[in-house]
């Protein structure tokens, strides 16, 4: 091979490193007998009237690291990849695989390192045909010792546990995984703490000697959203009117025709007939009327009956898992039937009979209606029992 230019000689990556940074003596312990360089690499010539071919390339070397990279950190990665560091820690079957000139194992592994390099090398290496004379399963059990002895090596674990350790590794996870991930966990939580409310509860309102009607005001000032929070925080499901692409004044002349002839009339079959690309078309209609100033009571096929609102439980922070609610009132008291069916709660023997007498109206007739009420007592003979 023809010794020219240093494009053509030093090809290998560690070694251009070690030639800039290192001394002949530390180059030729560490570097010589892995990259199978001779003796005469390192004489001068003459009585050192011409320098050694070592001498000469680290001066072109040298001068090539001082020249315009591309990038900064194209010098900067080559430097770190191919430092002596780096050398030090391969394995030695590894190190074999390099030499000075015509290093295939640079040019194949580290090419897209190689190529940022300011003199390019005009050396191409011929593409490796590997042929196989061993049976493929000593042959696939050889390359996995090697790789094995690589890389415990340099990355301080054999390439066959990396596999294993590989399998155990989750999928790496987004945002909205953590935030998944984040409220499950709440709902869990929250859903063990409803749980042993509803253990805990009814016991503690008959210790406490409370009136279910009270207890019931506790629940809803407490854990649900009162009447007045609900009205500001209602919803509307129609667009802006201002904005919208329908005909508005069509709408209105027959919402206007409808309310003069006292017309009953279903309000998703006039969204429909109009074209409002709405999936609640019927509300939308309904909202515009009430916007308009009709009165959509007597358009309604069916009376408007004014329900009783229903609450919306508090929720923690972020407005998304509710809180936990204690058992309603039903539940209180389905939980002390159970009770007194299992013999924990005693209710004793009715005594002191009392008759109490309520009034009350029905279809405009004053009632009178009597219900004989009752005080109870516990027998000691019980009490010894459970005892």
């Amino acid at each position: 091979m023809k010794m020219a230019s240093l494009a053509t000689t030093v090809n290998c990556g560690f070694a251009r490193v070690a030639m800039k940074e290192l001394e002949i003596a530390t180059f030729r312990r560490l570097y010589q007998k892995p990259l199978h360089i001779s003796d005469e690499y390192f004489l001068t010539k003459h009585g050192k009237k011409y320098p050694s071919k070592f001498e000469t390339n680290r001066n072109k070397i040298k001068a090539a690291f001082l020249k315009k990279w591309h990038r900064q950190t194209d010098k900067d990665k080559y430097l770190k990849t191919f430092s002596v560091d780096k050398w030090d820690h391969l394995a030695e079957l590894e190190r074999q695989s390099h030499k000075l000139e015509e290093c295939n194992a640079c040019f194949h592994s580290l090419y897209t390192i190689q190529k940022t390099f300011p003199l390019k090398p005009s050396y191409n290496p011929p593409e490796v045909k590997i042929s196989i004379d061993v049976p493929e399963e000593t042959f696939i059990s050889m390359s996995i010792e090697t790789l094995n002895e690589i890389t415990k090596t340099r990355y301080g674990c054999t390439f066959t546990e990396s596999l294993i350790q590989h399998k155990k590794v989750d999928k790496h996870k987004t945002k909205a995984d953590h935030r998944n991930q984040k409220i499950a966990m709440m709902k869990k939580c929250r859903d063990v703490v409803q749980n042993e409310l509803l253990k805990t509860v009814p016991q503690t309102v008959l210790k406490e000697n409370e009136s279910i009607a009270s207890y019931n005001r506790k629940c809803l000032a407490n854990y649900f959203e009162t009447p007045s929070a609900l009205k500001k925080k209602k919803t509307s499901h129609s667009p802006n009117f201002d904005h919208v692409t329908w005909d508005k004044q069509k709408l209105l002349h027959k919402l206007s025709k409808l309310q003069a002839s006292n017309t009953k009339i279903v309000w998703s079959a006039v969204a429909k007939e109009h074209e409002i690309p709405n999936r609640n078309g019927g509300q939308v209609v309904k909202e515009f009327a009430v916007k308009n100033g009709i009165n959509t009571a007597t358009l309604s096929r069916y009376n408007e009956i004014k329900r009783r609102t229903r609450l919306a439980k508090k929720k923690f922070s972020g407005g998304k898992i509710s809180i936990p609610v204690p058992p309603t009132v039903q539940a209180v008291k389905n939980n002390w039937k159970e009770m007194i069916a299992s013999g924990k709660l005693l209710l004793g023997i009715p005594c002191s009979p009392y008759t109490v007498t309520r009034y009350k109206t029905e279809k405009g007739n004053l009632v009178a209606k009597d219900t004989n009420i009752y005080g109870r007592k516990i027998q000691m003979r019980e009490l010894r029992m459970k005892l």
